[in-house]
């Protein structure tokens, strides 16, 4: 049983039709962000409006109203966005003729907090606290990703098969896999294992002669070494807790006397460090996965 639709509410729809219909297909961390914000603010508003009733001057009152209670420009692109999304989906059943979400007017976006790239100095800072045993396997994954410029998810998620260590060509997923290179192909977040972030991810990297042989030593040390095993994990085999390794990198910025800085901060070390190495744009996009070389 279900509200016919042209009496059906905000709350009725996205539960019953936008939540099963579109967002269950999703990646993970897409599904977590629409979920925050449909049932933060949306549906918190607005969910016992009647769709059709529901207007550009309720949803620009709305945005102005998170605004004035010092919400990021973030989140008001974030409500912008996702209310033309389910809006957009309900004019595509033929439920609304318009979607009043496009007629939102969002303020300049203005980032308060600039975004932290360690320089070589303070990478290397780093890489000499996590070098030690109770750090480990930041110092791999550290370097891997200052190197490689690849993110946590796709550590975590990063399959023994898909690491060929060895001076031949070997196979991964059906495709060659280059001697001394890393197959990108999977993600793991928050306890799912799924495709990369998108397209442009699923790359090969080219591994450094120093970064191999500390791999080597990694793997030589862990007893989870079949195809499948995940080349980075806990003590069990299973996936890293993701908010415990989080911690340790925070606290192993702090003894090292550098900005907090999150997994992201190597991937823009390698842009940068890329770019000033003189890396040709192309391969800088590749790498990094972008869409465009302005990203």
């Amino acid at each position: 049983q279900t509200t016919p639709t042209n009496r059906i509410t905000v709350k009725e729809f996205i539960e019953q039709r936008f939540m099963p219909d579109h967002v269950s297909n999703l990646r993970l961390a897409t599904r977590r962000v629409y979920k925050s914000i449909l049932y933060g603010h949306i549906i918190a508003a607005y969910g016992d409006t009647q769709l059709r009733h529901l207007g550009v001057l309720d949803l620009q009152r709305l945005c102005n109203l998170k605004r004035d209670k010092g919400f990021s420009a973030e989140t008001l692109k974030h409500i912008k966005a996702y209310s033309s999304a389910f809006l957009e989906y309900a004019k595509d059943l033929g439920i609304i003729t318009l979607n009043p979400a496009r007629a939102i007017r969002l303020p300049r976006r203005h980032d308060k907090k600039a975004r932290v790239t360690p320089d070589e100095g303070q990478a290397g800072n780093l890489l000499v606290v996590v070098g030690r045993p109770a750090f480990r396997p930041i110092y791999e994954m550290v370097f891997l990703s200052c190197c490689t410029s690849v993110h946590y998810a796709e550590m975590a998620g990063l399959r023994i098969r898909r690491l060929n260590l060895t001076g031949e060509v070997t196979m991964a997923d059906g495709q060659n896999l280059p001697a001394y290179s890393v197959a990108i192909k999977e993600d793991y977040y928050r306890g799912e294992f799924g495709p990369t972030k998108n397209r442009g991810r699923n790359r090969i990297e080219r591994l450094p002669s120093d970064l191999v042989e500390l791999l080597r030593e990694h793997l030589v040390g862990s007893q989870f070494t079949g195809p499948d095993d995940l080349v980075f994990c806990d003590e069990e085999g299973k996936p890293l807790d993701e908010d415990r390794i989080r911690r340790k990198l925070v606290a192993a910025c702090k003894e090292a006397g550098i900005p907090r800085l999150g997994w992201h901060a190597f991937r823009r070390y390698f842009a940068t460090q890329s770019d000033r190495k003189g890396m040709h744009q192309v391969d800088r996009q590749n790498s990094l996965g972008r869409a465009s070389q302005e990203m």
